[in-house]
């Protein structure tokens, strides 16, 4: 029996913050595995040790976890978050982690769109003007036309698009694929396509960069599992705020380590495309809630 102060929502809010600190160190981490290796060959890394550590849970879970129902949207999932992947670290490797956390917020906002386009959603008006509002967040922070822009946010932005394409992917299968199959069958699938990627720019790595690499693998899946639990304890609209916590988790390290420090307009920035998301989110739970009534009531 849990403690009466670890009741699910709490529990959910723990489970949400450890997402945003694992995934800070994991982008600390990967910023100093870039200097020995190629962000390319980094993620292979990261796949494959993604892979062997969920592969004791998958046979813990039963040989049923090892079959896929849907492997070509599986496999589709794996190529596009390639993409994002390879994009994304590249952008950390060359980029201050800051301004790439607080870009890296438009992941739900491309979400939305993609929905829209490509599901065929009916996406609401305040999912829109959120939508609109967080792109204006992003313009904050990459103040296109100052020295402030460089090439290298338009490499964070395409990984925060490929990657809601993913998500989009991901939820059109979760219907008939359990979480453990989802990440076991993209983790293996994106080391086999990241292999021939990363041999273009490979150098053997030493007994450390090994070691960062697996953690790095490590702190990714343990990230997405406590972000994917937490969302069966608690609302999204509950939990949303708490993504945010990302950057301030990020600034101290980066600031300790990179000595990086995040000026006014990163803070400023990062508010808004975060405010746009929650907007969204409050907007679509309240819709939700209004909704199951007339639900009940037509049966």
């Amino acid at each position: 029996m849990l403690p009466r102060a670890l009741t699910p929502p709490v529990i959910a809010v723990l489970l949400s913050l450890t997402t945003a600190a694992t995934g800070s160190i994991m982008n600390c981490l990967i910023r100093v595995a870039t200097e020995e290796l190629h962000p390319f060959e980094v993620a292979f890394f990261r796949n494959l040790f993604g892979f062997l550590t969920i592969l004791p849970f998958a046979f813990a879970n039963g040989l049923g976890t090892f079959r896929a129902h849907r492997p070509g949207r599986l496999f589709l999932a794996a190529l596009v978050n390639l993409f994002s992947m390879m994009s994304f670290f590249s952008a950390v490797a060359l980029m201050p982690l800051n301004e790439l956390t607080a870009l890296s917020f438009t992941q739900p906002l491309f979400q939305t769109v993609g929905a829209a386009l490509i599901l065929g959603e009916a996406v609401r008006r305040w999912r829109w003007i959120g939508t609109l509002i967080g792109f204006i967040g992003v313009l904050i922070v990459v103040r296109p036309g100052t020295e402030a822009f460089t090439p290298v946010s338009l490499l964070v932005l395409f990984g925060a698009s490929t990657y809601a394409a993913v998500a989009l992917i991901i939820k059109s299968v979760a219907d008939t694929e359990s979480s453990i199959t989802t990440v076991l069958y993209v983790s293996f699938m994106i080391s086999c396509l990241s292999l021939p990627v990363a041999a273009t720019v490979w150098t053997w790595p030493s007994a450390q960069a090994l070691a960062m690499t697996a953690a790095i693998g490590a702190l990714g899946t343990t990230g997405w599992f406590a972000f994917a639990y937490a969302f069966k304890l608690a609302d999204a609209s509950a939990l949303a705020s708490y993504d945010f916590t990302r950057l301030p988790f990020i600034a101290v390290p980066a600031y300790l380590i990179f000595d990086e420090i995040p000026d006014l307009w990163t803070w400023v920035g990062a508010a808004v495309i975060f405010a746009s998301s929650v907007l969204v989110t409050r907007a679509e739970a309240r819709r939700g809630r209004e909704a199951k009534p007339a639900e009940t009531g037509s049966r």
